[in-house]
């Protein structure tokens, strides 16, 4: 794709988005207006569409796509289009979309969480999350102009983590692996801690895809709060030009934490066997008793010792009807040895008069 000819930005409008040129990004459309054609998408997405296309934005698609334009946008990145996917808090089963059908080939999930800062500072809300230790890679902030040239080599420094401050209003985290690279995070006083919240592909031949895991961000609520700004500057600067090079050793070892799976919760009561968490060994050895019958020995033995609590004694592989036997008899055999020599050291002996 020849790029000095393509030099119009797509807004996507087709998928009732959350935010479009003409609702809420206004102050986004004045910023790329300067430089590049603006136009509003509202059909389906068709590779005669495309054409011209420099760089395609969804802001918070609120309807799926069809697996039609999932194939021209795949297309579209291979033949060096640009790509930004903006989403928000709850991730795809909010939105009700299907966008992670595309971003999951390319290492990026957006997850149906939320971000929230757990100590208030500026912001009332929870969610309008103040990230002031979120940049992974330290060639954000370079870009940004908030390095002073000579202190980035500095080792003490790492990855220089404080230089860029912003506001991720009502967003979700990310799930990143190769050969994406997560670029920026909810840094350590938001939850959920250090998971990426942006994060960029190349492809191979020049195609670029950018997911923000908050549509809100660069709203005109938000734009000018805190460095927004800086960061947008930085990630349309990274789409049109070749002059930003992502830091590799930070790309290939980000400060992000594996995302917190919950457990499942614990069925529902009526599907609870009462009679087994609340009744008596021999209540429940007798219960079995009346169910079973001579064919099924074997089930009887194993469920049995799962009731006496032989079964947890003995090894995984041994836990069969006749190493359940073979623990019971050894025990008994024990026992009444130990009672026979009980008897023997009180017996009485005989004196003869």
């Amino acid at each position: 794709m020849d790029k000095d000819q393509h030099n119009t930005v797509i807004f996507n409008a087709s998928k009732r988005e959350l935010f479009t040129t003409n609702s809420g990004y206004k102050s986004l459309q004045k910023k790329l207006r300067a430089q590049w054609k603006i136009q509003s998408m509202k059909e389906e997405l068709t590779e005669e569409r495309m054409k011209g296309v420099r760089l395609w934005i969804t802001a918070g698609p609120r309807e799926k796509f069809t697996a039609s334009e999932m194939e021209v946008l795949k297309q579209f990145l291979e033949k060096g289009g640009n790509v930004f996917v903006m989403l928000g808090e709850g991730g795809e089963s909010k939105f009700d979309t299907n966008i992670n059908f595309l971003l999951e080939d390319l290492g990026i999930m957006v997850n149906s969480d939320s971000v929230v800062r757990n100590v208030y500072y500026k912001y009332f809300h929870p969610k309008e999350a103040l990230v002031s230790n979120g940049v992974l890679n330290r060639e954000i902030s370079r870009a940004a102009g908030k390095v002073v040239t000579g202190i980035i080599e500095d080792e003490n420094v790492g990855n220089n983590a404080q230089a860029l401050t912003f506001v991720y209003p009502y967003g979700a985290t990310l799930s990143v692996m190769k050969p994406a690279v997560a670029v920026l995070s909810t840094g350590s006083v938001c939850f959920p801690l250090n998971r990426p919240v942006l994060a960029f592909y190349q492809g191979k031949d020049g195609g670029k895809f950018a997911v923000l895991g908050s549509c809100h961000m660069f709203s005109d609520q938000y734009i000018d709060k805190e460095e927004n700004s800086k960061i947008l500057d930085v990630l349309l600067h990274w789409f049109m030009t070749d002059t930003i090079q992502l830091n590799q050793i930070d790309a290939e070892d980000p400060e992000v934490f594996p995302p917190t799976i919950s457990d499942l919760p614990p069925p529902m009561l009526e599907l609870f066997d009462l009679d087994e968490s609340f009744s008596s060994e021999k209540v429940r050895l007798a219960q079995l008793t009346n169910k079973c019958t001579e064919d099924d020995l074997e089930f009887y033995v194993r469920k049995c010792g799962e009731i006496l609590g032989v079964t947890a004694k003995l090894d995984k592989e041994k836990r069969d009807a006749k190493h359940i036997l073979e623990h019971v008899f050894f025990k008994v055999v024990e026992f009444k040895k130990l009672n026979q020599e009980q008897d023997i050291d009180t017996e009485v002996p005989f004196n003869p008069l």
